[in-house]
C-alpha cells in the first residue's frame, strides 16, 4: 500500500549509526560451537554428556525465556510511543486547521513520525521476504531504544504465528489501517488548504473524521496493550515450569553423576598413583601446613629418598629458593601457579637446577600445591655457553662494520660515533671539552696507482695507516673514511694548538719513502685541514666541512702541507 506523499517524508527512516541489534544467527552459531566442543570432550562418559547437554538447555531455555520477555516488554513500550505519538499527531493536526500554520503542520508529521515507523517495521517483516533492515530502521524510526529491536524483530519473526501475538498483530494492522485513513484525509485537506479554500469539503471531511479516527485508535491500542500483558503472563507461567522441569532433570542427573564419581573415587586415586609414579619429571606435593604428601619415583631418583620417608617432611628440605610465593596458591581452586627457578641438594651432595612448575588443587576442605621439578642444570649451562658466544659473534660484527678492511684502521661509521661521543659531554653537562678533528688527503696518491698498480697502493695506503697511527698520540684517533682520506680526532686536553703540532707530525711522518714489494719505492705527502671545538664549529657535521675546507685550502697552497680552520 502506497503511503500518503506528506506521511512517506514524515515517516522517512533516521540512520541511527550507533544503534545495533543483537544478531540472534550468530548467537546460535557460537551456542552450536561450544555444544559441538562440548560433545567431542564428554564422549566417553555418558552420565556427564547427559548432564552437559541438560545444563546446556537449562542456559537456553532461560536465555530465550529472557528474550520473550524483555521483548514482550520492548512492545508494550513500543505501544505506550505509538498511543502518545498518535494523539500528539492528532492534536498538532487540530491546531493547524485553526491557525494554518505551517509550523503545526510540521509539528504534526514530527509526531506521526512513530506510528509510520512501527507501520513500516510491521510491513517489512511481513514480506515474503522478511527485510530485517527495513524492519530495524522503522522501529528505530519509531523511537524504540537501539538495545530492543533485535528482540522485537525475533519475537515477531518466530512468534507471528502463535495465537497471542497473531491477535496482537491483527490489532496492530487495524491500527495501521486507521492512520492510512488518517493520511489519505490529511493528504487532500492540506491540498485545500495551501490553495487558501477555507472550510472546504475535503477538510470538513476531516474535521468530522477525526474524533472518530481518535476513538477507534485509542481502542485498538488498549486492545493491543491488553493483549500483550496477557500474553506476557501466560509465557511467563509457561516458561516458569519449563524451567522448573529442567532443573529437576538436572538435579536429578547431577546426583546420579555425583554417586558415580564417588563411587569410583578410590580407584581414580590409584590410577593417578601409577600415572604420576610414570611421569620423567619429579613429582612433590604439599599440604596447606607445606608438608610432603606426595612423592612420586622420579623424586625419589633426583633426591636420594624414599616416598615413605620424604612424606611429612617440610618441602623446604628437599627444595630450596623463593618457595614462598611457589607455595602460596592465589586463590581457592584449581589455578596455575606459573614457572619457578628454583635449586635444590641431591643426594650426591651436588647442587641442582630446578625448573619448576606449580599449581594448586582443592580436594575437599584443603589446597594441595603440586611442584612437577625438571634439571635444567646442563640445559642452563649449555644456554649461557651459546648466548656468550653469540655475544661475541656480534661484538665482532660490530667491530668488522666499524673496521677499514684494508687498512685495519676505524671506518667512517666509527668516525661518526667518536665523534658524538666527544661532544656528548658537552650537551649533558654544558661544559666545553675542545678537541681537534684533522682531515688529511694524500698528494701523488693517484700517480702510485697509475704507475705501480692498485695492488702497490693498497700497499701504500697500509704503510700511511701505520705512521699515522704512531705519529699521533695513545688518546688520539685515525680514521679511514675514504680512498686516501683520513681523518684525526685529538683531544686538546693541552691547548688550542695540538691540532698543530700533530700536524707538523703527520707531514713530517707520511712524507719518508715507501718501501714497497718488488723493491718498489714510492713517495706521497700529505694536505691537512684543521679545525677545532668549539671555535670551527659546534657540531660533528660543522667540524667535519671546516677541517675539509681547510685541507683543500692547505691544497692549493702548495700541498704537504697544513692549515687551520675553514679560513674567510
Amino acid at each position: 500500500m502506497n503511503r500518503p506523499d506528506p506521511l512517506s517524508e514524515a515517516g522517512s527512516p533516521v540512520p541511527d549509526p550507533n544503534a545495533k541489534a543483537a544478531s540472534t544467527s550468530i548467537s546460535m552459531r557460537r551456542v552450536a560451537a561450544a555444544v559441538a566442543g562440548i560433545l567431542n570432550l564428554l564422549r566417553g562418559n555418558p552420565i556427564a554428556l547427559v548432564f552437559a547437554i541438560l545444563v546446556i538447555l537449562q542456559l537456553s531455555v532461560a536465555t530465550v525465556s529472557i528474550n520473550a520477555l524483555s521483548a514482550v516488554r520492548a512492545y508494550v513500550t513500543a505501544e505506550s510511543l505509538y498511543s502518545k505519538g498518535q494523539k500528539d499527531a492528532l492534536l498538532k493536526l487540530q491546531t493547524y486547521l485553526q491557525s494554518r500554520n505551517d509550523d503545526d503542520y510540521q509539528q504534526f508529521l514530527a509526531d506521526i513520525v512513530v506510528p509510520l515507523g512501527d507501520h513500516r517495521a510491521r510491513l517489512a517483516m511481513q514480506q515474503e521476504s522478511p527485510d530485517i533492515d527495513a524492519a530495524r530502521q522503522g522501529f528505530l524510526s519509531a523511537k524504540n531504544h537501539p538495545a530492543d529491536v533485535g528482540s522485537m524483530i525475533w519475537l515477531f519473526r518466530w512468534g507471528q504465528h502463535i495465537p497471542f501475538m497473531a491477535r496482537a498483530i491483527s490489532i496492530w494492522t487495524d491500527a495501521d489501517t486507521g492512520i492510512d485513513e488518517l493520511g489519505g484525509l490529511v493528504t487532500r485537506a492540506r491540498t485545500q488548504i495551501i490553495a487558501g479554500r477555507l472550510y472546504s469539503p475535503e477538510e470538513l471531511a476531516m474535521r468530522a473524521r477525526i474524533p472518530t479516527l481518535n476513538q477507534r485508535l485509542t481502542q485498538l491500542e488498549s486492545e493491543f496493550s491488553n493483549q500483550l500483558g496477557q500474553a506476557a503472563r501466560t509465557l511467563q507461567a509457561v516458561l516458569i515450569a519449563l524451567n522448573g522441569a529442567v532443573a529437576l532433570v538436572l538435579i536429578t542427573v547431577g546426583g546420579r553423576y555425583m554417586f558415580r564419581a564417588t563411587r569410583n573415587q578410590r580407584q581414580n586415586e590409584a590410577d593417578i598413583r601409577e600415572l604420576v609414579d610414570a611421569v620423567g619429571d619429579a613429582i612433590l606435593a604439599c599440604d596447606e601446613a607445606h608438608q610432603v604428601v606426595l612423592f612420586n619415583r622420579a623424586a625419589e631418583r633426583m633426591f636420594g629418598c624414599d616416598a615413605g620417608q620424604a612424606k611429612g617432611q617440610p618441602i623446604a628440605r628437599f627444595l630450596r629458593g623463593p618457595l614462598r610465593q611457589a607455595l602460596v596458591p592465589s586463590v581457592r581452586k584449581h589455578t596455575a601457579g606459573g614457572v619457578h627457578r628454583l635449586y635444590a641438594v641431591g643426594f650426591d651432595g651436588a647442587r641442582i637446577i630446578l625448573e619448576a612448575s606449580v599449581s594448586h588443587i582443592t580436594t575437599g576442605a584443603s589446597v594441595l600445591t603440586i611442584i612437577a621439578c625438571r634439571d635444567v642444570t646442563e640445559r642452563d649451562a649449555a644456554q649461557e655457553r651459546e648466548r656468550i658466544k653469540l655475544s661475541n659473534h656480534n661484538l665482532e660484527l660490530a667491530r668488522k662494520a666499524r673496521t677499514d678492511a684494508l687498512t685495519g684502521l676505524p671506518n667512517r661509521a666509527a668516525l661518526e660515533l667518536s665523534l658524538e661521543r666527544s661532544l656528548a659531554p658537552t650537551t649533558a653537562s654544558g661544559g666545553l671539552m675542545p678537541f681537534a678533528v684533522l682531515f688529511l688527503d694524500l698528494d701523488g696518491f693517484k700517480a702510485v696507482n697509475d704507475s705501480l698498480g692498485h695492488m702497490a697502493g693498497d700497499e701504500l695506503l697500509q704503510h700511511v695507516a701505520r705512521r699515522l697511527k704512531k705519529a699521533v698520540r695513545a688518546e688520539d684517533e685515525v680514521f679511514r673514511v675514504s680512498g686516501d682520506e683520513f681523518v684525526v680526532v685529538a683531544q686538546a686536553d693541552e691547548g688550542p694548538g695540538v691540532g698543530e703540532v700533530l700536524a707538523k707530525r703527520i707531514l713530517s711522518a707520511v712524507h719518508e719513502v715507501y718501501q714497497l714489494e718488488d723493491d718498489a719505492l714510492a713517495r706521497v705527502t700529505v694536505s691537512v685541514g684543521v679545525a677545532n671545538f668549539p671555535a670551527d664549529g659546534l657540531d660533528a657535521r660543522t667540524l667535519l666541512l671546516a677541517a675539509d675546507a681547510a685541507m683543500y685550502r692547505a691544497k692549493h697552497g702548495g700541498k704537504n702541507s697544513y692549515f687551520v680552520g675553514a679560513g674567510p
